[in-house]
């Protein structure tokens, strides 16, 4: 039996299958796409085959680590910033992907690691796209 490919991720049992499935069903959604897992499942794999999969796939594709950004920096990162708006901000800097319709597609990595104070606010373009 060969081996089946999607978007670089292997596999060819019912459960895989499903999720090639599913896939192909969320990736032209106008919202945000929730995956989750334990360390090490695929994520991210996921993420990425969902933007390849999609009428997006031509647009630019970020990934975020939020466990590696300061707590300070949290809601600068998500919604942007005017310069001046801190030490450091010497420019404007644009909104981030999550927080406007026509940003580049964006993978963020552990954001239950978002400090508790701004996980509401970074977190409300998710909730109000559903």
């Amino acid at each position: 039996m060969a081996v089946e490919q999607f978007h670089g991720i292997i596999g060819q049992s019912s459960v895989m299958r499903r999720l090639f499935q599913d896939i192909r069903q969320v990736a032209d959604a106008d919202g945000p796409v929730l995956i989750q897992g334990e360390s090490g499942t695929g994520k991210e794999l996921v993420a990425r085959a969902v933007h390849e999969q999609s009428s997006r796939k031509s647009a630019p594709y970020m990934v975020v680590n939020c466990g590696r950004i300061p707590s300070e920096l949290m809601e600068s990162e998500f919604f942007g910033h005017a310069a001046g708006a801190y030490t450091g901000a010497r420019k404007n800097r644009a909104l981030a992907c999550s927080s406007r319709p026509t940003a580049a597609p964006c993978c963020w990595m552990r954001l239950a690691r978002c400090p508790s104070p701004c996980r509401p606010s970074c977190c409300a373009p998710c909730r109000t796209a559903r």
